[in-house]
């Protein structure tokens, strides 16, 4: 890929970059629940970020569905139960060509990184607005058998392909290669593995359960990681810059008040678990 192709990626990935695209797209987890569609909507304001307000009932209505027998604390067996459920889900259809492969593939090594995946994701959520039909979703967005594709607004596209990387990632590297990318079906995996690290990050004090607290706690991280990962990635706004806490060791999280205002919608998804 050119440089002044790379240079387009990373002009793409501003603030104001993501459009608000047509009236958010409700159905899918209304209709299935969290744990059936892998994700919970929570760009409900269309601005193309996530604000602390929208992350923590997110975190919320997640926090309730994992929680089965609804005592307050999420089991790893919850846990896995519900998160399963996605993973068994097999994908419509694969439109998937080494020809979109090497579009995503910024520094022609041959490999795919989770951060060149979301500078596609970020470049074609903007497409969808011009030339790209829900026909091509599923060349960056995991839609499975039956699924809604018009519609969907950034922050559910956004979650799709964090679903379609991680499903197609099968080694769990955090690499695409072609092979994996063109030729693996998305179809019933075994994500055991991958649940069971999740689950022990999000299991902060190894007691055996997950409390709301915990769960919450989970969602703020995330924020922060995103802050710091479009950041570097050259994302720039006045209200990220002027909220750097100057006393702040290098090693601290972004400030309370870049977190109001919120992570890029992408950003987010992509530091989230399966």
């Amino acid at each position: 890929m050119t440089r002044a192709t790379t240079s387009a990626l990373a002009l793409a990935l501003t603030l104001g970059t993501v459009p608000a695209l047509a009236e958010q797209h409700m159905p899918e987890t209304a209709a299935q629940g969290f744990c059936q569609a892998g994700f919970e909507l929570a760009d409900l304001d269309n601005d193309g970020n996530l604000d602390r307000d929208e992350v923590a009932e997110m975190q919320r209505r997640e926090f309730a569905a994992l929680d089965a027998d609804e005592d307050g604390t999420v089991l790893k067996s919850e846990y896995s139960d519900c998160r399963m459920q996605a993973a068994q889900q097999n994908e419509a259809y694969n439109p998937r060509t080494p020809d979109s492969f090497a579009d995503m593939d910024i520094d022609d090594d041959g490999r795919v990184t989770a951060a060149e995946y979301r500078a596609a994701t970020t470049t074609r959520i903007e497409q969808v607005t011009g030339d790209m039909t829900p026909d091509d979703y599923p060349l960056f967005v995991f839609l499975p058998e039956g699924a809604e594709s018009a519609g969907m607004g950034a922050d559910e596209l956004a979650a799709r392909a964090r679903l379609l990387f991680v499903r197609l990632d099968d080694n769990r590297d955090e690499v695409l290669t072609e092979e994996e990318y063109v030729d693996t079906a998305v179809v019933d995996t075994d994500i055991s593995r991958t649940l069971s690290r999740d689950f022990e990050t999000l299991d902060e004090d190894a007691s055996g359960g997950i409390s709301s607290e915990e769960y919450a706690k989970w969602g703020e991280v995330r924020t922060y990681e995103a802050l710091d990962q479009a950041e570097a990635w050259g994302v720039e706004a006045d209200t990220m810059a002027d909220s750097q806490d100057p006393e702040a060791s290098d090693g601290d999280a972004r400030s309370a008040a870049a977190a109001e205002v919120g992570a890029p919608v992408v950003f987010y998804r992509f530091e989230q678990p399966f």
